[in-house]
């Protein structure tokens, strides 16, 4: 992938969590609930867009993370709208999980995909900087 887009995803990954923290203040909890992960998954699904399109995706640091990523937000934003009328303290995950503890490993696998991001990005910039033609004379 192109370093350029790299760090766009990273951008974008790192700006999600001042943007959700904002609709959480500014917004209903549930609505802010929704549109936020939406925008989790929508990150998720773009990243495993893009590596898939590169093809050899299974040695990108990120795409395991972009994967663990969806799985738990697919799970959380799942319950939260099949339990739209309980609060988040009140959700058990798979009926075994308090939500809010759910919810604090999610946070942990989130900060994980924006390591394993910026890592990607530094090594296929060190890659790439390998691989450049040396000038001849």
């Amino acid at each position: 992938m192109a370093l350029r887009q790299w760090a766009l995803i990273l951008g974008a990954e790192i700006l999600t969590v001042p943007i959700v923290i904002f609709l959480f203040r500014s917004l209903d909890r549930k609505v802010a609930a929704v549109i936020a992960g939406s925008l989790f998954l929508a990150i998720g699904f773009y990243l495993l867009r893009a590596l898939l399109s590169q093809g050899s995706v299974f040695f990108h640091l990120s795409f395991w993370a972009a994967l663990t990523h969806l799985a738990f937000s697919l799970t959380l934003v799942g319950h939260r709208l099949f339990f739209w009328e309980k609060g988040m303290h009140e959700i058990l995950i798979y009926g075994k999980v308090p939500g809010p503890v759910f919810h604090y490993y999610s946070e942990k696998v989130y900060a994980a995909l924006i390591v394993a991001t910026l890592v990607d990005l530094i090594w296929d910039g060190v890659s790439k900087g390998k691989k450049k033609p040396k000038p001849t004379a």
